[in-house]
């Protein structure tokens, strides 16, 4: 498979969107927080379920390569926000963080904190004058490039600089980052264009071991454009496989449910993911539902359908649990449309 040559990442097309990466977030708060900083302990929380949260930790690993790492996914055990030292969040909520059943006063919190993240519930419920990038539509990864790593003088307030990239930026791809980051950014926000990004992700699960160096390397474009095209290539082979399973999966398992008020496709199946549902038709459907149990809890996945403009989060919200407009979820203890007064009939 080949991928566009407009896509990759030169240090030309970095030095004239220079402009467009520049911001202001109450600059000199910021060069007073981060001198602090510098002596300080430094705690990356990132979202470990999938390449949108550890593409943010390998990131912020480039910008923080001291701080200590830990992921954590909905449904693990709680874990306790750091008491001391700066603390970034990437690609998970603040408004019931980690677990916890209370929000945390990010303004209390805010000068050691810095919140990378693109969830609209989450974004909704909490202040915005928490430091960092937020935008619904944009993947945190990319976001988290443009934070740490795109260039310094956009938090530095210099005079004739601008705001940071807008939302029609990013979907342009009239950004400065990786073409790594581009792929694995697009993909978990569903801008499916046809050129790389679902087969990027098929050839990221092939390998043991990901070179991040080589995925990241802004020194090399070649040396990551070489890389990336081989990943498409294993992941387009295995793409057609994993598509044949899932298509008679569809096929012979699938089901329509009433939910939410909401018309669903759904399947039981441990594999988390839109990419189940390629083969599925979107005659009468509003989204896929996947479900599965892990010996504690179901977990339960929506995605939305190409041409529906229905905003699946809101259910998931009334459930406990959040996420995007067209790919979010829930966990507990009763799948509610087969008991109690939600029962699908």
């Amino acid at each position: 498979m080949e991928i566009p040559e407009s896509m990759w990442w030169t240090s030309q097309r970095r030095l004239k969107l220079n402009a467009k990466i520049k911001a202001r977030y109450n600059p000199g708060r910021y060069e007073e927080i981060n001198g602090i900083l510098k002596i300080m302990k430094t705690t990356v929380i990132y979202h470990s379920a999938d390449y949108d949260g550890l593409f943010c930790r390998e990131i912020c690993r480039l910008a923080r390569p001291q701080a200590e790492f830990i992921g954590w996914d909905f449904g693990q055990p709680a874990i306790k926000f750091p008491e001391e030292g700066e603390v970034i969040v990437c690609d998970l909520p603040l408004d019931a963080p980690f677990g916890s059943d209370e929000p945390y006063d990010c303004e209390k919190l805010w000068p050691r904190l810095v919140w990378i993240d693109h969830h609209k519930t989450s974004i909704e419920k909490t202040s915005p004058q928490v430091p960092g990038l937020r935008m619904v539509g944009v993947a945190a990864c990319r976001l988290a490039w443009q934070w740490f790593l795109a260039e310094a003088s956009w938090l530095t307030g210099e005079e004739g600089t601008v705001g940071p990239p807008s939302l029609e930026d990013f979907q342009k791809r009239d950004v400065s980052e990786p073409l790594a980051v581009t792929l694995a950014g697009e993909f978990d926000v569903w801008d499916h264009r046809g050129d790389g990004d679902i087969e990027f992700q098929y050839g990221l699960d092939s390998v043991e071991k990901i070179p991040w160096e080589y995925l990241l390397a802004e020194s090399s474009p070649t040396l990551a454009r070489d890389y990336i095209r081989n990943l498409c290539e294993r992941g387009a082979s295995a793409m057609a496989v994993i598509n044949k399973r899932n298509a008679a999966l569809i096929q012979t398992k699938s089901f329509p449910l009433t939910f939410g008020g909401l018309r669903f496709l759904a399947l039981n199946t441990p594999q988390k993911g839109s990419l189940s549902f390629q083969s599925a038709t979107t005659e009468g459907i509003d989204g896929y539902l996947v479900f599965a149990f892990d010996g504690r809890k179901w977990t339960v996945s929506m995605y939305g359908v190409e041409g529906k403009d229905i905003d699946l989060s809101i259910v998931a919200k009334q459930w406990g649990g959040g996420g995007h407009k067209n790919a979010c979820g829930f966990t507990c203890d009763e799948l509610p449309w087969i008991s109690g007064p939600h029962r699908s009939v």
